[in-house]
C-alpha cells in the first residue's frame, strides 16, 4: 500500500491545506514484519493503511513571515503587560543586582589595592619570630598522605592559616590543627603566633611570609 495524500484547497494567502487518511502507526502498509509475533497487521488500521482523515497547512513563506511577525507582536505585548503588572518587583531585582555589583566592585578593587600593597614581614628564611597578628581564617584542600599505599582512598586535609600584620600575610600550612575550632579563635580576633620563617613567597598577586612549627594563642581583648 501506499500512502494518500491529497490537496484539499488554497486560500486567499496562498496556502495549501493538505489532508490524508493513512494510518500513522504503519505508514500505509496494513502492517510490518516485525509485528509477525501479533499476526503482522497493524491494530490501527486494521490492515487497511487508513485511518481518521487528518489536514494539515503548508504556508507561503511570505505568509510565514508575516505569521511569525503577528506572532513576536503578541508576545511583546505580553512580556509588556506582564513587566508592567510586575513593575515594582523589577525594579527591586534591578536595584538589588547593582547593589551586589557595586559591592563586587568594590571588593575586588580593595583586594587589588591590598595585594599591591603586600609586602614580606620584616625578617628573615630561618629566623624564629613571634608576633601579634590579626586571624583571617583556616582554608584547607585535601591530599593523599605521604607514604599512603599505592590504591589507596585515604585523604589528609591540609590547612592554611592565614594571619595578618598590617599589610604582610603570614602562612603557616599544617594538618595537626582543625582550624578556627581546634585554635580556639574565630576570624578577626586577635592572636599570639610564634613560628620559624620557612620561606618567602608570593601567590595569586600576593605576598607571603610562610612559617613553620608553630604555637598561636589568642590574645586578650
Amino acid at each position: 500500500m501506499a500512502r494518500h495524500e491529497w490537496l484539499v484547497r488554497v486560500d486567499k494567502n496562498g496556502t495549501e491545506i493538505w489532508a490524508t487518511d493513512t494510518c500513522q502507526r504503519c505508514g500505509g502498509q496494513g502492517g510490518r514484519d516485525e509485528w509477525a509475533y501479533t499476526g503482522r497487521v497493524c491494530y490501527e488500521c486494521g490492515g487497511s493503511g487508513h485511518s481518521k482523515v487528518r489536514t494539515w497547512k503548508v504556508y507561503t513563506p511570505e505568509y510565514e513571515a508575516k505569521l511569525a511577525e503577528r506572532r513576536a507582536k503578541r508576545e511583546a505585548a505580553r512580556q509588556a503587560k506582564w513587566e508592567a503588572e510586575h513593575a515594582e518587583e523589577i525594579a527591586a531585582k534591578k536595584a538589588k543586582e547593582e547593589a551586589e555589583r557595586l559591592e563586587r566592585e568594590a571588593r575586588e578593587k580593595a583586594e587589588a589595592e591590598r595585594k599591591a600593597r603586600s609586602k614580606y614581614y620584616n625578617c628573615e628564611v630561618g629566623d624564629r619570630i613571634t608576633v601579634d597578628a590579626v586571624y583571617e581564617g583556616s582554608p584547607y584542600f585535601e591530599r593523599r598522605p605521604f607514604g599512603a599505599w599505592p590504591g589507596s582512598y585515604e585523604m589528609e586535609r591540609v590547612y592554611i592559616h592565614r594571619f595578618r600584620v598590617g599589610d604582610a600575610l603570614l602562612i603557616w600550612k599544617s594538618t595537626s590543627f582543625g582550624g578556627m575550632v581546634a585554635l580556639g579563635v574565630e576570624e578577626g580576633d586577635k592572636v599570639s603566633i610564634t613560628g620559624t620563617v620557612k620561606e618567602l613567597t608570593e601567590y595569586n598577586g600576593e605576598k607571603q611570609t610562610v612559617l613553620q612549627r608553630c604555637k598561636v594563642k589568642g590574645v586578650p581583648a
